[in-house]
């Protein structure tokens, strides 16, 4: 909407709205965390029916993780969602027009698959220092609870800490 307002020219009339900047960004970043959250929690919905409905059909696969492991790892994305949200406004204050912003921010997921796929197959619990790196910290800790392994509740802080530190 950013770079829509600014194509438009409505942009400049929003700036001198009676409200502070961080007021402005802080609406736009709400707006966009809670279309953000809810993506999350509507992937993680469909991904345990999934694996619900695969292993139901398959006796020798495993039943998926209980619902509260999948409330856990939305957890853990609740910080890497303001990070997210924070490059978004980042990419689109930077684009110079919405074509450009709409190719960035389709390639901006990428970078969270990108990291899933490659530390998936990665079966050790995530060590305290692993946990300190924004994006790498939730993958690991997300892939260690699906497979059922326990946490370090410091380390699970500390990636929230860095990723809000980051998105900050």
């Amino acid at each position: 909407s950013t770079v829509g307002e600014r194509e438009r020219g409505s942009w400049e009339a929003l700036l001198t709205a009676p409200l502070a900047r961080w007021e402005l960004v802080l609406g736009k970043g709400a707006a966009a965390a809670l279309v953000t959250l809810l993506t999350v929690a509507l992937d993680l919905a469909a991904f345990r029916l999934v694996l619900g409905g695969v292993a139901g059909l398959h006796p020798t696969v495993a039943a998926p993780p209980t619902t509260a492991v999948f409330a856990q790892v939305m957890l853990l994305m609740v910080p890497l969602v303001a990070l997210s949200v924070m490059l978004q406004l980042a990419i689109t204050a930077l684009a110079r027009s919405a074509k450009e912003a709409q190719i960035y921010l389709g390639l901006l997921p990428l970078v969270p698959a990108g990291a899933a796929l490659v530390m998936a197959p990665e079966a050790a619990a995530p060590d305290f220092w692993n946990a300190a790196l924004p994006l790498i910290g939730q993958v690991s800790t997300s892939v260690a609870l699906l497979q059922g392994q326990t946490i370090d509740p410091w380390a699970a802080g500390l990636c929230a800490l860095a990723t809000l530190i980051l998105a900050a």
